[in-house]
């Protein structure tokens, strides 16, 4: 599934598509890097499968768990659960700097 990225549309299709959302039972994301976006995934080689700055996110829906994989190219759901870490340790290594006052 693919969101869309107007954001003049986003409240429309989520009203239409978050019930079929809530019932599922995990949600596999795939991020590729910036320069990825716009090749379709149908034109992607091996090497952009394979490209280490994917970011993969795997969300359990039933107990609220969210699991990353970085570095690894795109990988499976079972890999996500077997070697992610949780999403917030993940994101407090790429968010801003923190300090201490």
């Amino acid at each position: 599934m693919l969101f869309p990225a107007p954001a003049g549309t986003w409240p429309d299709w989520f009203r239409q598509e978050f019930l079929t959302l809530s019932t599922l039972e995990e949600l596999f994301v795939l991020i590729p890097p910036l320069d990825f976006w716009y090749t379709p995934f149908e034109d992607w080689t091996d090497e952009h499968w394979q490209d280490k700055r994917h970011l993969c996110v795997l969300y359990d829906n039933r107990t609220g768990r969210t699991l990353a994989c970085h570095g690894e190219g795109v990988v499976s759901r079972e890999r996500i659960r077997k070697s992610g870490v949780p999403y917030d340790e993940f994101a407090d290594g790429i968010g801003p700097a923190r300090t201490t006052r």
